[in-house]
């Protein structure tokens, strides 16, 4: 059985369908790229948008003459959201230590500092942990690493400061 060219010219989708093909393949690689542009920016705004605080701590020679030492400490947002920090807490071999008047509130981008006087409650090689909690009951810790360097950090300082104002003898 032959097929004459009429025939054959059936078994081609014309060019109406050929359009219509186009589009729907088009309509679904768009809302692909678009639902996958949702899932991303929601996940990165729920992420991003959030209080993060970075929390640091060193121990410094104080000014005083008796020797003693000062506990730098110092926070940053580097969140999207405003936190409030209630306190800072020093985790000792001693005792637990609460700083003194250290709550603070903390806008986007926003760094706090305080030095306290460490005392007899506890040095650098006392410090077990040192974090501030905040108002929603999240703990912010001082990195380990920081933690391990504080006494390396003191007698570097110290060193520094005896070789820039020797004592005169």
């Amino acid at each position: 059985m032959t097929m004459g060219i009429g025939e054959f010219a059936n078994v081609f989708p014309s060019e109406s369908e050929y359009i219509a093909l186009a589009a729907a393949v088009a309509a679904a690689a768009s809302a692909v790229v678009a639902m996958v542009t949702l899932v991303v920016t929601v996940w990165r705004d729920i992420i991003r948008d959030r209080p993060k605080l970075i929390a640091e701590a060193h121990f410094s020679p104080s000014a005083n003459t008796d020797g003693g030492l000062l506990l730098n400490l110092s926070a940053v947002n580097s969140g999207r959201r405003p936190i409030s920090v209630i306190g800072w807490i020093v985790l000792s071999r001693k005792k637990r230590y609460m700083v003194p008047s250290s709550g603070f509130f903390l806008k986007e981008a926003e760094t706090w500092s305080h030095n306290t006087e460490a005392g007899d409650e506890f040095g650098p090689k006392d410090v077990i942990d040192i974090f501030c909690s905040d108002t929603t009951g999240k703990e912010w810790h001082v990195p380990k690493r920081n933690l391990k360097k504080l006494e390396t950090n003191l007698l570097l300082f110290t060193n520094f400061i005896c070789q820039a104002h020797p004592i005169k003898r």
